[in-house]
């Protein structure tokens, strides 16, 4: 009865997080404009890695990667690529980047309210080196579920991804944890008046 009880608690956090983000205009434009500064995509997931929140229209995704993603194969493997960097993340408590199944960097940063995990914010889908023929011609060998036609689309895509230096990735991943520091404690108070209220309508 206690696990059916601290998991409901853990989904009530969680889902009540991504309610906050996904209905404030302020968060979404948070997120809109890192994506047009810096080219990085965000999005976040629950603890249980099911529940996906995108806090932009789909279009703002990195082409290349809305490219791989359309075909079974590549999503499968960028939600594998995905799930192996966060479960390194289960027990530690800090920011993590990383280059994807297909060439570009990732970063996955944990959420945590009060001293419990209920999720991970997703971002980049950039370059931090300008890319180089021979890199693409390395990842090609793992897009066989492509046809030639799409791997020329997918080619164009990957040059033009976004390329961001080492010192601006840096920058941008504090700015990140102090935003979803902020978002956090915000959750908190906001829960907190929640219950205050629940109780005083008893």
């Amino acid at each position: 009865h206690y696990i059916k009880s601290h998991k409901a608690m853990e989904n009530k956090n969680s889902n009540f997080l991504y309610d906050i983000i996904s209905k404030s205009a302020s968060f979404l434009e948070f997120f809109k404009i890192i994506k047009h500064l810096t080219g990085i995509s965000i999005g976040l997931v629950d603890i249980n890695l099911k529940n996906k929140v995108d806090p932009y229209e789909s279009q703002a995704q990195n082409k290349y990667c809305k490219l791989i993603q359309k075909h079974k194969k590549g999503l499968e493997l960028c939600n594998r690529c995905d799930k192996t960097h966060i479960e390194k993340l289960s027990k530690i408590d800090y920011v993590q980047y990383y280059k994807c199944y297909f060439g570009l960097i990732d970063i996955v940063m944990p959420i945590t309210l009060g001293e419990k995990r209920i999720g991970y914010l997703l971002g980049g889908q950039i370059h931090r080196d300008i890319p180089t023929k021979k890199q693409f011609n390395r990842i090609v060998k793992r897009i066989k579920f492509a046809d030639k036609k799409c791997i020329s689309v997918l080619k164009k895509a990957y040059f033009e991804t976004p390329v961001i230096s080492q010192q601006k990735l840096i920058y941008t991943i504090e700015l990140l944890k102090i935003f979803i520091e902020y978002i956090c404690k915000v959750t908190d108070r906001l829960k907190l008046l929640e219950e205050l209220e629940s109780d005083t309508n008893i």
